[in-house]
This record gives C-alpha cells, structure tokens and sequence, in this order.
C-alpha cells in the first residue's frame, strides 16, 4: 500500500472514531470539515476490491459490544414497517438444536436509523437494510465503506448481500442487503438468511470457544491424541478422565448446575457409507459405558423429538453429525447431546465424538452446547 494510502486509511479511522467514540471538538467546524474532505478524498481514491477491513487498521480497532450470536438490525425510518419486521423475525427467530426448553440460535434487535447512536456502531454483528429506489443515510454510508464494484453490484441486483468485517470494532460482521423496493429487500432478505446466519454462526464460534479454553488446553491429552490416533484435538484443562477402555475415552466437566461428558472412540472402516442413522447407532452401542447409581441404567438417545442431521464436506474428511436429546433406560436423566464423525479411509478408521449435558437445574442449555461445538471443530487429521 503506497504512503498515501497509509494516511487515507488513518484520517478515515479517525473520522470512524468520531461515531464510536465522542472526540471533544477543539478544532472550528470549518477546520472539521476541510480535514474530512480531505481524508474522504484520499480514501475514495484509494479504495481496493476487498473492503472488509481498512487497511492494517483492525488491530486498532476498539472491542465490539453485544454478546456472541446477537444481531442488530438498522433500517432506514421508510422501512421500519410491521411486513420488513415481521420479515426479519420470521427468517432469523429459528430455534437452536434440539434443547429440553428451546432457545433461539440467535437474539436479534430492530432499530430504526434515526434512533442509532455512535455507540451502536460498535454491536458484534450489524445487518443494514437500504432500499435503492431512494436516498438514504445508509445508502450513503454503503457508497462510503464498500468499493465501487461492490456497491454497483448490490445496487444492481448482481448480488443481495455484501458481509464485511471488522469495519467499526471488533470482532465484528457488518452485512449491506440491497433491495429496489420494500418488496424486493423483503425477498433478498429471505434468501439470504440461511448463508447469512451461517456465516455469523461460525465467526461468534471463536467466542464460545475462548469460554471453554479460558484455562488452557490440556496438553497431556494433546500428547496422547498424536501419539495414539495421530489426530489433534484440543480439551479444555478442566475436562477429567472418567473412562478408558481400548480406544473409548469419555471425560467430564463439572459446571455450576450439571455435568458436561465427552467421549471419543475409535471404529474400524469397512468401506461402506454410513446412512443418517450411524451416528445414533454408534452413541447408543457405547450408552452402556454411562451410567447412573440405578440398577440396569444405561444412556439411549430419546427419539420424542426426532434428530436434526448435517453433513460438511471439509479439506479433509467429511464430517457427519447428529443433535438431538438423550435418556437414561431405569432413571430420570437426561438433556441434549451432540454426535460428530469423520470417516478417515486412508486409515480404515471412524473417529467419533459425543458431547452430552446433564444440567437439570440449567434452563439455557445452548451456551454449553455451543462450547462442544467449538471443542470439536478443533479435530484434524495429522500427516503420518
């Protein structure tokens, strides 16, 4: 990036600055004025293809506010209509998983434009709404934060929506959706929820694993994993041994109200695909290696409520996985579970994993689930 870049980028920081933070005004607003044209000047000349940071400046960046899995959506005050609102609520208020008392993936706020203050700016993950057909203060902040070409392509209807990130704090996404009319943003919101909520999923990912790593990874165990199964798989430090026999590992976590069990194993490869249903069958064939003070009690997925399948096909391996709720058979335990494997066909083996909560006295039960998550996307395959 050439020297004057460098200093666009900067006087455009400061000039974000002025809507995150309150900056006293020493200077006259005239003075004001003549340093932001110049700043915007220097800024639109230097713009790139990928606006998705300002330079090197996210590291400088302040911390984002509003919690993981939290979305903000702004409109402009001619779109905050009961149809638009109504649109947003319908599309993004989809349950989490399959919980014993359901929690919603993700809470979401609506703001009319006029009503944000600079501090909003700062919010984890902001969706803004423009309607093209007519001028609007977001229309304009678009013009000023995306480059040409993508302004032109959502403006166009070439693309629905532009997601960019760390552009006010962070860690922080900041989604543009377009539209020609209120119709049209309506539709383009609908389908680009699904990729949309994906992508926040993943990124407010990091967040719940911070909480689970808090205290370290327990590098004893990381050891064993390489040594044994040539695999990485990071465990939290507090996770403890509860059972090993052969390949079968199950640890526990003691948490305020519950327990939360992981357990690993190991399963020879035949070269068949599994169908859906192999997941449940391996949880269920090692529920007999977890049980209560009862008599003949042992674990067994609950079907009540069905299960919820999906499939990723990585750089690697594809990975297979299976939420749903367990029971224990002669007790009264129970609470949701999560089940992934991967099939590694240049070893002839299965790696499964299975995470699974007690924690009666806990109503919300995603944020421990959301732990799993993060603790069991950190498992790869070495190179032998």
């Amino acid at each position: 990036m050439s020297l004057s870049c460098k200093i666009a980028n900067r006087l455009y920081y400061f000039h974000l600055l002025q809507r995150i933070i309150i900056i006293p005004k020493t200077s006259t607003m005239k003075s004001y004025i003549f340093f932001m044209l110049i700043a915007l000047g220097l800024v639109s000349s230097c713009k790139q293809g990928n606006s998705s940071s300002l330079g090197g400046l996210s590291s400088v960046l302040p911390s984002s506010t509003g919690g993981a899995d939290e979305i903000m959506f702004i409109l402009p005050d001619n779109l905050y209509t009961s149809a638009t609102k109504k649109a947003i609520s319908n599309e993004f208020n989809k349950e989490y998983r399959i919980l014993p008392q359901p929690e919603l993936k993700f809470n979401i706020s609506k703001v009319e434009y006029s009503m944000v203050n600079s501090l909003m700016y700062r919010f984890r993950n902001i969706v803004l709404l423009a309607n093209t057909s007519n001028e609007s203060a977001i229309l304009a902040m678009a013009k000023e934060i995306l480059s040409e070409e993508q302004f032109e392509k959502l403006a166009s209807g070439k693309q629905k929506t532009f997601i960019l990130r760390n552009i006010w704090s962070k860690p922080q996404n900041v989604v543009f959706i377009f539209g020609n009319d209120e119709n049209d943003l309506q539709a383009n919101l609908v389908s680009s929820a699904p990729s949309i909520m994906d992508h926040i999923a993943k990124t407010d990912l990091d967040e719940y694993k911070k909480i689970a790593y808090i205290n370290g990874v327990n590098g004893k165990l990381n050891e064993q994993w390489k040594e044994y199964y040539n695999i990485q798989l990071d465990i939290p430090t507090e996770y403890k041994l509860a059972e090993n026999k052969g390949s079968f590992i199950s640890l526990r976590k003691e948490i305020p109200k519950g327990i939360i069990f992981i357990f690993f194993d190991i399963i020879s490869y035949s070269g068949n695909v599994p169908d859906v249903n192999y997941g449940i069958k391996m949880r269920n064939e090692r529920g007999i290696f977890v049980n209560s003070p009862n008599e003949n009690s042992y674990m067994i997925t609950d079907s009540t409520l069905g299960f919820q399948f999906n499939k990723t096909i990585g750089d690697q391996v594809i990975k297979y996985e299976t939420s749903g709720l367990w029971r224990m058979e002669n007790d009264y335990m129970g609470g949701p579970f999560i089940n992934q494997y991967i099939i590694d066909e240049a070893n002839n083996r299965v790696i499964l994993l299975d995470g699974f909560i007690y924690a009666p006295g806990e109503n919300k039960k995603k944020r421990y689930m959301r732990q799993l998550e993060g603790i069991f996307s950190t498992l790869k395959l070495l190179e032998s």
